[in-house]
């Protein structure tokens, strides 16, 4: 790992990471207790635009590199940058890229009906593999093969008014990831859909939509224990919604293949979706909901059965 790797990791995340206390954000400046002395109020100012950092007491700032410096004054160089990498390594911080949209980090967060958390001042803290025990006793609980879902998902840890929190995270097309875990949904960036590739230099001659992934999550499991009852007959590729507010993106994808399978949730929102979807593929696409007709959708399904 070269210095300016180190350099461009996220000064927010990695104070995040050890636990140094966030008193307020303003636009993208973030306002700390600096690490670096006692004090009671926050003096300690990160810019994470431009992931440089400022003391106002002692006069002082600089990149991440300097910081690690100035907190481990008897390391050498080499033994600073050493400890940097192993802390990047340690947990999951890398770079900037994982910082999502610090500029509009002035709204409350707010719970809709559905338990969705809306798009707030929100600082990803951590993106890794999914091991965490109790994700992994959730998907247990929805009767998700955990490997299923650490192929295709991540761990994400991040922070929302100086509280901490973690998820499933599930990328889409446009570098947002939905988060889930077993008390609320949410998404982190911008909402979009997730198309993936069984075979990412060749498409299928078919695709099968999903509204969540966790539905498709269901119908990976559900094929890996050859549940033919459910699954089509051959392979595909995937598009998952996840809001059926992306539809019409989606639609542009679809068209490209001769075979639309479509595992839409059986209720208004998703009987809706499976006729636009019509309409615009009338002699392509399969409704495919009738595989589960007594149930909302492929989860509610899974869970209902007594062996896999």
């Amino acid at each position: 790992m070269d210095i300016q790797e180190i350099k461009s990791t996220s000064l927010v995340r990695y104070l995040a990471a050890h636990n140094y206390s966030l008193k307020k954000v303003q636009g993208f400046n973030y306002w700390y207790l600096s690490p670096l002395h006692s004090e009671k109020n926050a003096s300690f100012k990160v810019n994470a635009k431009e992931n440089l950092w400022f003391d106002f007491s002692l006069h002082k700032g600089g990149n991440i590199i300097n910081l690690v410096s100035f907190l481990n004054p008897r390391f050498t160089m080499h033994q600073v940058l050493k400890l940097l990498e192993s802390d990047i390594r340690r947990f999951g911080l890398h770079n900037l890229d994982y910082m999502i949209d610090p500029s509009p980090m002035q709204t409350a967060m707010r719970l809709n009906h559905s338990n969705e958390v809306s798009e707030v001042n929100t600082i990803v803290t951590r993106v890794r593999e999914l091991t965490n025990r109790n994700l992994s006793q959730y998907l247990y609980d929805r009767k998700i093969d955990l490997s299923i879902a650490q192929k295709y998902c991540k761990e994400v840890h991040y922070q929302v008014k100086g509280k901490l929190y973690y998820g499933i995270a599930f990328d889409n097309i446009e570098s947002g990831m939905e988060v889930r875990n077993k008390y609320y949904k949410r998404c982190i960036g911008k909402k979009s859909l997730s198309y993936i590739q069984s075979v990412e230099t060749e498409r299928a001659s078919a695709c099968c939509v999903f509204e969540g992934f966790f539905d498709f999550l269901t119908y990976l499991t559900f094929k890996r224990h050859s549940i033919n009852s459910v699954c089509i007959n051959s392979d595909a590729d995937y598009i998952i919604l996840n809001s059926v507010t992306t539809v019409r993106k989606a639609c542009e994808i679809m068209s490209k293949y001769p075979y639309i399978h479509c595992y839409l949730d059986n209720d208004n929102a998703g009987k809706d979706t499976m006729s636009f979807i019509k309409k615009v593929f009338p002699d392509r696409v399969s409704d495919e909901s009738n595989r589960y007709q007594e149930y909302n959708d492929l989860n509610d399904f899974i869970l209902e059965r007594r062996q896999m």
